[in-house]
């Protein structure tokens, strides 16, 4: 990621953590929508899995510019997803919804250069996730 890619993100997200449970509804219901054979990997209650997935985001952004906490919080995320079946087209799903949840809540405000930089940064967690989760598996 380049540091303007970095800069659009933290921007971004600033503004789509206004209403980030919102945001994250949105996610889950068009993963969901457009997979669901992966509704069974998560739990009937959605309210802790949202939760999560929020801090998880805080997480990633505010340590999007610490290479090392990044790659940690990424790593260990991958781990723990190698016991939920998570496998690569799954994080390709996961992105798109996020993307797509992330646009509609931002509206206007959503650019072709905001959504490649979130693009480049879901890539990122992706790869360095599935690093963990083979790590996990080998070890």
């Amino acid at each position: 990621m380049t540091p303007h890619q970095v800069e659009l993100v933290e921007q971004t997200m600033e503004r789509a953590a206004q209403d980030l449970d919102a945001v994250v509804v949105d996610f889950y219901d068009r993963l969901f929508r457009a997979h669901p054979e992966v509704r069974g990997m998560f739990p009937e209650d959605m309210g802790e899995q949202r939760h999560k997935l929020e801090a998880m985001l805080r997480t990633v952004v505010a340590s999007i510019r610490d290479h090392g906490r990044f790659e940690q919080a990424c790593a260990r995320l991958g781990a723990r997803h190698e016991g939920y079946g998570a496998r690569a087209a799954h994080y390709e799903a996961v992105g798109s919804a996020l993307l797509a949840a992330l646009g509609a809540a931002l509206g206007d405000a959503w650019h072709e250069e905001e959504r490649c930089a979130w693009q480049a940064a879901l890539e990122l967690v992706s790869e360095v996730m599935q690093g963990g989760q083979r790590a996990a598996v080998t070890a």
